[in-house]
């Protein structure tokens, strides 16, 4: 509050409230005439004043940047200053990082804080105008430097336009040249092509004479069918004989096969009865029936055993991870959509003093899961397929440092100190018993718990003494389904027994039946032999006929094989001879040529013995050299700026890969004759326009 009279302060003073917040905007001021202030009886009721008043002064608001100026003015003093802890400070006059301020620093803010900034302003202006003055002389200069440089310039231009004439009129000799030694070269070898091209013609149709002759010849060996018919025959008749010999020989193993079990299970008998003690096989039978029903009690008992041990361990392995107890799952939920969570009970506890009055405080709430403020309304909805779930809104965010006051006796790892101030507020305690009440429900929560409740430890704790149990339980199972085995063993054992008396007897009877069997099947063995020994010989024969014949197939089949790869081969090389006739690209040479093949021998004769002996690759590649060094020396003319119809022709004659084939001659090698024909005319265009760009 300001008041030019401190002792009638209503009179005409000013009240300013400044609010500072944890989140953007950080910083907001707002003023009114007169006298506005919390003056509430408590603290409670000064705080709930403030929001009041801060709503009421809307009419007049600025921001942290702003609010200096509109209160105190264009240059503001300040009276105090403080460090802040939310952001880096910067140095100041009135900061304690003076010392870290250069003097250029120092000035400036003794400037803004006397209000003479203006005149900074006003010689900035005249400095900026005299550098623009300056600017312009040296400019002035520049431009008469130039004009004399550019005389200079036109003067080599035309000495350079001369060279690239000169150098154009070499190339245009050199390139007609290159084409008129092409026509004779391609002349010459198209003569030597179109003979080796008839001659290969005539060597494949030979081959595919013969090729048809040795298909003939293997498609009538071929077509033979009498000699396989009569193998198969033969061993069809073998295979028969031979199923029923092999019938013969696996009934009579059969036989004996049984015959050996018959006798092996005897004497197994005979060392079962040794152990009878009379009793008949239903009574006995009776015996292992109750036997079995004990049994598969106590193994119901003991499965029920094993299952309460791995709960009791699983449950210990969730509450060690903090997932376990009635507030696991939800815990679980929370953080599966990443809400930090924890279980309230986990991170509160207690000292033994406190126990009696806080347990039966906790206990309505050992479900309950704890989250921050600005995680309430996620963890609602991820909650909300979980019915009876309790969610607690903590004093701030999960792991954060507790700082509020915690009733006497109780801790808590995370800040729950709302929490436990409403519920020591909302539930009063009491002794014998000792109990909790919440008066506006007249409920009461008993306490006197025996182990602890609160806190990981106790938790843990618990959960191994259940574990404990649960394992001490499912000893004493396993150890009575051991005792209910035995007794079914006995049980089974005298019932062997007395199966074994009875089945000794059927035994016998079944021998005599089989030792009849066996003769009759030794009788029907010695019948079969000789029938299978001369469908053997049969067979033999007839396959020998027919490898005979396979053999003669498969040797016309390679004749014909070796007839087709020649013939192919034949084929392979005419169309060779073809290509290379017709990859001379002759079209080419007498398209560019334009002229009777005479009138290029006469021009070549009219040359230099020097030029006479190169081939048209070499003319080709100096007449290159020349179009470039007359495009070099029409650059150097031009001051280096080409006109758009020559920069892209420097370009590309410029790259690195164009300049090897140049060297090389390879842009002519193998060229088809329409490609080739508009190349030709390309480069004809192309010095139209270097003639006109020269003149």
């Amino acid at each position: 509050m300001f008041a030019p009279d401190p002792l009638n302060p209503a009179a005409d003073a000013i009240t300013v409230w400044v609010r500072i917040a944890a989140s953007a905007p950080y910083v907001r001021a707002r003023w009114a005439a007169g006298v506005l202030v919390a003056d509430g009886d408590t603290d409670q009721e000064r705080y709930q004043q403030a929001d009041e008043l801060w709503n009421e002064l809307r009419a007049n608001e600025a921001g942290a940047r702003s609010f200096a100026s509109a209160l105190y003015g264009d240059a503001p003093r300040c009276l105090a200053y403080l460090d802040p802890t939310i952001r880096k400070s910067a140095p100041s006059l009135l900061s304690q990082q003076l010392a870290h301020m250069t003097p250029e620093r120092i000035a400036e803010s003794l400037i803004g804080l006397t209000g003479r900034e203006h005149l900074l302003d006003t010689e900035a202006e005249q400095r900026r105008r005299l550098a623009e003055q300056r600017l312009d002389l040296d400019d002035k200069i520049d431009a008469d430097k130039a004009a004399r440089v550019n005389e200079a310039a036109d003067l080599e231009g035309v000495r350079w336009r001369d060279r690239a004439r000169e150098r154009l009129a070499r190339g245009d000799l050199l390139w007609e040249l290159h084409f008129a030694r092409g026509l004779l070269e391609k002349l010459s070898e198209e003569a030597d092509a179109s003979e080796r091209v008839e001659d290969a013609r005539g060597k494949w149709d030979e081959a595919l004479s013969l090729q048809r002759a040795r298909k003939e010849e293997w498609e009538a060996l071929r077509n033979r069918t009498d000699l396989a018919a009569a193998t198969v025959a033969a061993e069809k008749r073998r295979d028969e004989l031979q199923e029923q010999e092999k019938g013969l020989v696996s009934r009579r193993a059969v036989l004996r096969e049984r015959g050996d079990q018959l006798t092996n299970r005897q004497a197994d008998l005979m060392a079962l009865r040794d152990g009878w003690d009379g009793s008949s096989v239903n009574q006995a039978a009776g015996r292992v029936e109750e036997a079995t029903a004990r049994l598969g009690d106590a193994a119901l008992q003991r499965r029920a055993a094993e299952q309460d041990e791995r709960s009791a361990d699983e449950a210990l392995q969730l509450t060690r991870s903090g997932l376990g107890g009635p507030a696991g799952a939800a815990v679980s939920a929370l953080r599966d959509e990443g809400v930090p969570a924890v279980a309230v009970l986990d991170v509160i506890r207690l000292d033994q003093d406190a126990r009696a009055a806080w347990e039966p405080r906790l206990w309505p709430h050992r479900g309950a899961v704890a989250v921050a403020p600005e995680d309430e309304d996620l963890a609602l909805v991820v909650l909300a397929d979980m019915p009876g779930a309790a969610l607690v809104v903590a004093d701030d965010r999960i792991d954060a440092p507790v700082t509020g006051q915690m009733p006497p006796g109780v801790d808590s790892s995370q800040p729950l100190s709302a929490f436990l101030a409403g519920l020591a507020a909302t539930l009063e305690y009491r002794d014998d018993p000792d109990r909790v009440t919440d008066q506006r429900l007249r409920e009461s929560t008993l306490g006197g718990f025996a182990a602890e409740i609160a806190g990981r430890h106790a938790q843990i704790a618990a959960a191994e003494t259940a574990l404990n149990t649960a394992r001490a339980a499912l000893a004493a199972a396993r150890k009575r389904e051991s005792a209910r085995d035995t007794e079914l063993n006995e049980a089974q054992a005298q019932l062997r027994a007395a199966q074994a008396v009875r089945e000794l007897g059927e035994i016998e009877a079944a021998q005599r039946i089989l030792d009849e069997e066996v003769a009759a099947v030794d009788t029907a063995g010695a019948e079969l032999a000789p029938q299978l020994r001369k469908a053997q010989d049969a067979l033999v024969k007839a396959l020998a006929a027919k490898d005979n014949h396979d053999q003669q197939v498969d040797h016309s089949r390679e004749r014909l094989t070796f007839a087709g790869q020649a013939a192919a081969q034949r084929q392979r090389d005419h169309e060779e001879a073809v290509r290379r006739k017709d990859a001379l690209t002759l079209p080419y040479w007498r398209q560019g040529w334009a002229r009777p093949a005479e009138s290029a021998q006469q021009l070549l004769g009219s040359q230099t013995t020097d030029l006479q002996r190169l081939t048209a690759r070499s003319l080709r590649t100096y007449a290159a050299e020349a179009l470039n060094e007359a495009l070099l020396a029409y650059e150097h003319a031009a001051g280096g700026v080409l006109p758009p119809e020559l920069t892209e022709v420097m370009q590309r004659r410029r790259h690195p890969r164009y300049r090897y084939r140049a060297a090389r001659g390879q842009h002519a090698r193998n060229r088809p004759a329409q490609h080739a024909g508009g190349h030709r005319r390309t480069d004809r265009q192309r010095a139209q326009q270097y003639r006109r760009c020269f003149q």
